[in-house]
């Protein structure tokens, strides 16, 4: 396994400082992955494979752990958290769990995010490129833009780009015939370059924590992707061409939104299973909602589903027993109006008469 861990700047024998990229380079295909893990609830990251899970890879408040411990994603939660106001939510991913099975690594945190060593993108074979401050004590020293430089990295699988200063990507980016997993969560992103749609073999999409307001339509001709975690943006409605994901996506997750509506080629998505579109300020969801089979509402229930939505067609209460119940709300609702219609008819003839 090739692993290169960039730093801080250190003291060479001399007192003077060094660069760590430099003087590690050589030792690239012998260096270990520092796996050191903080036990305190606040620091702790942690990385499920999306695209075969139902659940988000950051955990973010109290209440959002809790949903994760339900699904047996993290062992015990302590009963009381400090940061739980949605201003100080902030997602956090460890990728290490996931990618210390990888070859090919390159990790870069701490100061070396802002002094960025661009040697890196002459460095052949690079599968996994994380460049994420990790670490609540690494906060400072974030990634102001994303080098178009990126598009020399042809080989890569991963990228981790989670908490920086990211307000857009470069074209390049299109570039990445290889990327699977994008990891962008906690950025201040409010648009995709129009060539992000060129990512042809991307699986996973992270996207939580942006400044999104309109939905990215460049997703929507995303031909592989299963996994899409919009939450935390800002998002009023969804794109109606989102139906072209209907073979691919298996989960969904736009919880802590201002969706006000579903377009109604949603029920399109056929291949769902995980859909989180609780907080939102939907007061319907589409007559065709039941067709939506593989949806796992009624196999483990839980709170991001659909809770805190000002939902009349159908009541809250109908929703929060799953799919099956919702499709008999409107099967009757159909049959209830046919009636009426009939009964306004009849009346109509009766007074002809």
């Amino acid at each position: 396994m090739k692993v290169l861990e960039l730093a801080e700047e250190e003291d060479n024998m001399d007192g003077k400082k060094t660069n760590n990229f430099k003087s590690r380079l050589p030792r690239l295909t012998t260096a270990e992955l520092n796996d050191t893990e903080p036990t305190d609830i606040h620091h702790r990251r942690l990385l499920v494979r999306a695209s075969d899970s139902k659940i988000p890879m950051h955990a973010r408040t109290l209440e959002h752990l809790r949903l994760l411990q339900h699904t047996n994603a993290l062992p015990s939660i302590p009963s009381s958290s400090r940061n739980t106001d949605r201003s100080s939510r902030r997602r956090k991913s460890r990728v290490s769990n996931f990618l210390v099975k990888s070859k090919n690594l390159i990790k870069i945190t701490g100061k070396e995010l802002i002094r960025f060593p661009m040697e890196i993108f002459e460095i052949p074979g690079i599968e996994n490129l994380i460049l994420s401050p990790e670490r609540e004590a690494c906060l400072s020293f974030k990634l102001p833009r994303l080098p178009k430089e990126i598009g020399k990295m042809t080989d890569l699988k991963s990228l981790v780009l989670d908490t920086n200063e990211l307000e857009e990507l470069p074209i390049e980016i299109n570039k990445l015939q290889n990327l699977e997993t994008l990891v962008l969560s906690n950025n201040n992103l409010e648009t995709l370059p129009d060539q992000f749609r060129q990512l042809n073999s991307l699986t996973d999409l992270h996207l939580a924590n942006n400044r999104f307001v309109d939905f990215p339509h460049e997703i929507c001709h995303l031909p592989k992707l299963k996994f899409l975690d919009l939450s935390d943006n800002r998002l009023e409605e969804l794109a109606s061409e989102i139906w072209l994901l209907s073979s691919t996506l298996v989960s969904l997750l736009l919880v802590y939104n201002e969706l006000r509506k579903l377009p109604i080629t949603f029920s399109s998505l056929s291949s769902l299973k995980t859909l989180w579109l609780g907080h939102n300020k939907l007061t319907k969801l589409p007559e065709d909602f039941g067709d939506l089979t593989k949806l796992e509402w009624n196999i483990e229930p839980c709170s991001a589903n659909i809770d805190q939505n000002p939902l009349e067609r159908p009541p809250l209460d109908i929703c929060q027993r799953g799919v099956s119940a919702i499709r008999r709300y409107f099967e009757e609702l159909e049959i209830l109006e046919r009636n009426k219609k009939s009964s306004r008819r009849q009346k109509q003839k009766t007074k002809r008469k």
